[in-house]
């Protein structure tokens, strides 16, 4: 090979190791610098996953620095939920609040498969919550009943394509206000997903709950933000929330949500 071609390799390999991950950094034990790759490589074993030092916010150089943050607070312990939602200072509380609803989503979909393997159309003909939450799907262009997991699909396909819409969300860096109000929304019709999930898929609910606390860390993020009302939270999380005797008190078995 021509010393330009050599000189041409050479730069490509350059530019494919600093594409490969933003947030690289280097690591100056012993002798010479070790540049720390954080990225699970093809072919990494699930055991050795993320195995890498943990990084400040103020530290990750990249537009994903939130979302990557919040990650790495729940890999360290999915069940201090406190510790998750801790705002770090000087952080915009908008994009916190984006941020984790994004995240909240993500994992939901692992919910969801779960849930697949006895919910079904026929088991579960609508998306209920006890007898008294009857829910529409507010995925067609006029709200209907759906079969719950169809609910829970085209809840998590639409709430995927709102945070991920550059009319209302262009930047991940700083977001309209106008935009954040999107959210509560968003947040009432996912949490349907864990209501019917612990009312008539408990055994599911409780093994998925026990391993991610996700319900829990939802429950706390949208009181603690005032995304939802307290009314609304039907799934009694202990030491946290506990719903109102009469569920819906607003409403009257029978009627429908969308």
């Amino acid at each position: 090979m021509s010393e330009g071609g050599e000189e041409t390799s050479s730069t490509t390999a350059t530019a494919a190791m600093k594409l490969e991950d933003a947030t690289s950094s280097p690591d100056y034990g012993g002798d010479s610098p070790k540049t720390i790759i954080r990225r699970n490589r093809p072919g990494t074993k699930l055991a050795d996953f993320y195995q890498w030092p943990d990084l400040a916010l103020e530290d990750m150089d990249t537009t994903l620095a939130v979302q990557q943050y919040i990650q790495q607070v729940i890999r360290r312990n999915p069940t201090d939920v406190e510790e998750i939602l801790s705002m770090p200072a000087n952080q915009d509380e908008g994009v916190w609040k984006y941020e984790h609803l994004r995240q909240f989503c993500m994992e939901l979909n692992s919910l969801a498969v779960n849930l697949q393997c006895e919910c079904t159309a026929d088991t579960c003909t609508q998306m209920t919550a006890t007898d008294q939450w009857i829910f529409l799907c507010a995925a067609h262009k006029q709200p209907r009943e759906c079969s719950a997991i169809d609910y829970t699909r085209h809840t998590l396909d639409g709430a995927a394509c709102l945070l991920n819409s550059n009319k209302y969300f262009p930047s991940r860096v700083d977001i309209k206000e106008q935009s954040i109000a999107k959210l509560p929304s968003t947040c009432r019709r996912v949490y349907r997903i864990f209501s019917h999930a612990y009312f008539h898929h408990r055994p599911i609910f409780d093994s998925f709950e026990d391993q991610t606390s996700l319900c829990r860390r939802f429950t706390v993020f949208v009181l603690k933000y005032n995304l939802m009302s307290p009314e609304n939270l039907i799934v009694p999380i202990p030491g946290v929330h506990t719903p109102p005797t009469v569920q819906g008190s607003d409403y009257k078995p029978g009627e429908t949500d969308a």
